[in-house]
């Protein structure tokens, strides 16, 4: 069931370019092989995407910033570190999800307990290979508030401190994220560095607002 942080899709579309299927797959196991931290992602170039998926977030008047994905990877039994994407002050933004592999994981959101998300105090920045930025919140700052099971596509707020936690004793969950704006929005606070990472305004995510998406993914909520 949809909650105010999640919200499943009937999208009977596949994101990966069917001809370069192999490829992607051999390019995810080349990256599972190349690792050994417990929670990891990586950027993927834009080859890898389905031209029929693009065309279909065109049709909804969406559009993948940067016209790129990533890839996560969580291992069986693990937990990602509490965090907010890319921001250090609350945002409503939300990424279109797709999840596969663990059949037995659950996402799930927390309220900082003083309600200071203007501090950088206790937040530690965090930078991977996917060159996104966010920030790290220690677990004693914040309480639970919501969890939800993704199953196929679905809309997540990133800008409310979030993990996931895999409980399967056997498989990886993977997790293919797409940073969605509005189609021919400039993204003017959205920039890319010398170093490939992504700088942000601290006050929002630069993309779609999560009731806005909701609105415009309408006719496939599940």
């Amino acid at each position: 069931m949809n909650n105010s942080y999640a919200a499943g899709l009937n999208l009977n579309i596949d994101p990966i370019n069917p001809e370069k299927k192999i490829e992607f797959d051999l390019m995810l196991q080349e990256f599972i092989n190349s690792k050994n931290t417990y929670w990891y992602a990586k950027s993927i170039d834009v080859e890898y995407i389905n031209i029929e998926f693009i065309e279909f977030l065109k049709s909804l008047n969406v559009e993948l910033i940067d016209r790129t994905a990533y890839i996560s990877i969580l291992p069986p039994g693990k937990s990602c570190n509490i965090h907010i994407d890319a921001v250090t002050a609350p945002h409503n933004d939300c990424v279109l999800n797709f999840v596969w592999g663990s059949d037995n994981h659950v996402m799930n959101w927390y309220k900082l307990n003083d309600d200071n998300y203007s501090s950088k105090e206790n937040l530690i920045p965090f930078y991977d290979e996917s060159t996104s930025e966010g920030f790290i919140v220690n677990e004693d700052m914040c309480t639970k508030i919501s969890e939800y099971k993704l199953i196929g596509p679905t809309l997540i707020r990133v800008g409310v401190p979030h993990n996931t936690t895999n409980f399967h004793k056997e498989k990886n969950r993977f997790c293919l994220i797409f940073l969605i704006k509005k189609l021919g929005i400039n993204d003017s606070k959205t920039h890319i560095t010398n170093k490939g990472q992504y700088n942000r305004d601290i006050s929002h995510y630069g993309g779609i607002d999560f009731d806005e998406a909701l609105e415009m993914f309408s006719d496939y909520l599940l």
